[in-house]
């Protein structure tokens, strides 16, 4: 979910880490790895700025070539709403000098090769040659009224309430619960203390 849109464009790179399992992946080693957009030719999903601040799914191509029990998937967003100057060709405009504002989160994921699921959590089942497709749990709603927060796939609404550590937060935006995403100061995207 993007919720401040800053132009730009996205990239995704993949790093597999199988044969150094107690290490993290490197950016060079992402960099080596910078996979196309799904039915296309470029590396990039341009044009962020026509998304608004809304959910955006990107499919990418995965390599026919890999496979792996653990591999480091990125989401790269370098922003295009800064004014700069391309050192190459001396043009000037929004986006358009070396240094802009990046964003960047990482995900650990599995790819086997032979296109049968690897039972992670949550599952994912890859396909080389295809869009990555995912499955997820089942959630469930929480019941109507207060009720105390859960990390297990619960689909929250805007506008339910939670309890947690013994305050009040109201959901404002729909997304489902998973560990790690407790309401508080971290997840303001997700949730508003009302008390």
């Amino acid at each position: 979910m993007l919720t401040a849109n800053h132009k730009g464009h996205f990239e995704f790179r993949l790093c597999n880490v199988d044969s150094n399992p107690n290490s993290d992946a490197t950016q060079e080693c992402l960099d080596r790895r910078v996979l196309k957009i799904a039915g296309t030719d470029s590396t990039r999903l341009r044009d962020v700025d026509k998304y608004g601040t809304a959910t955006i799914t990107v499919r990418v191509q995965l390599p026919s070539d890999v496979a792996c029990r653990h591999c480091v998937f990125q989401w790269k967003y370098t922003a295009g709403n800064n004014w700069g100057t391309d050192p190459i060709t001396g043009q000037s405009g929004l986006g358009m000098g070396i240094e802009n504002e990046t964003f960047m989160g990482c995900s650990d994921i599995s790819i086997n090769g032979n296109g049968s699921p690897i039972e992670t959590i949550p599952p994912i089942i890859v396909t080389p040659g295809t869009p990555a497709t995912t499955r997820r749990k089942t959630s469930s709603r929480p019941p109507s009224g207060s009720t105390t927060w859960s990390s297990n796939g619960v689909q929250y609404k805007t506008n339910d309430i939670v309890l947690y550590e013994g305050k009040q937060f109201q959901c404002i935006a729909d997304h489902t619960s998973f560990p790690g995403a407790e309401p508080g100061i971290l997840t303001w995207a997700w949730w508003k203390s009302i008390n």
